[in-house]
């Protein structure tokens, strides 16, 4: 998306993060939402929802309560 020349939203982060959550790439989840509060968006509720879950079914509570 950033190659096309357009920037990611909240919408745009909180789908591609559900997305690698669901497949189980919660690092690569975790890495989109450090580039999203880079780009000075902060993680909404939803967001935030998504990755606690993914971590806590995941069985990594202190990468969870680290959150």
């Amino acid at each position: 998306m950033k190659n096309t020349g357009l920037t990611p939203d909240h919408v745009t982060y909180k789908i591609t993060i559900s997305a690698y959550c669901r497949e189980g790439e919660l690092n690569t989840a975790l890495k989109l939402s450090g580039e999203m509060k880079s780009a000075g968006l902060m993680p909404n509720l939803i967001t935030f929802s998504t990755l606690l879950e993914a971590l806590c079914e995941a069985k990594d509570l202190d990468l969870a309560m680290d959150l």
